[in-house]
């Protein structure tokens, strides 16, 4: 049995181990056992993180206990972002890059020097780092 328990088993689920199959191989075999919805009885117990953490959009399996709901942090974080871009909110002028001091001066000097070659004057405005 021992043999033949280490060899792949069904995937969990609807055609998963039984619980009470499960106590049976975990009682008869020294192998430690790992339950994916086969009951408290294996040696120990393995989740998938998605699951644990609520990062999927369908309903979770029968054996699926998740400790956060992901789905909804994510779907929330997405709509607060989404509504910071197009309100403006996002991003600050402190979430922004900026020029080094010196060059940011210099900036619409040499800028002036471009346009007045091309022909095309347009007025500069840099916000304060």
């Amino acid at each position: 049995m021992e043999r033949e328990a280490c060899s792949p088993l069904p995937p969990e689920g609807e055609t998963g181990i039984p619980r009470e199959v499960a106590k049976i191989i975990t009682e008869q075999i020294s192998a430690p056992t790992l339950g994916i919805g086969a009951g408290p009885d294996c040696d120990s117990q393995v989740l998938v993180l998605n699951d644990l953490l609520g990062l999927t959009f369908k309903r979770p399996a029968k054996f699926v206990r998740q400790y956060l709901d992901g789905s909804l942090q994510i779907a929330t974080a997405l709509a607060r972002f989404k509504a910071d871009v197009e309100s403006g909110a996002y991003p600050r002028n402190d979430e922004s890059y900026h020029l080094p001091g010196e060059l940011k001066s210099e900036l619409p000097e040499i800028l002036d020097r471009i346009r007045s070659s091309q022909g095309n004057q347009a007025d500069l405005d840099f916000p304060d780092s």
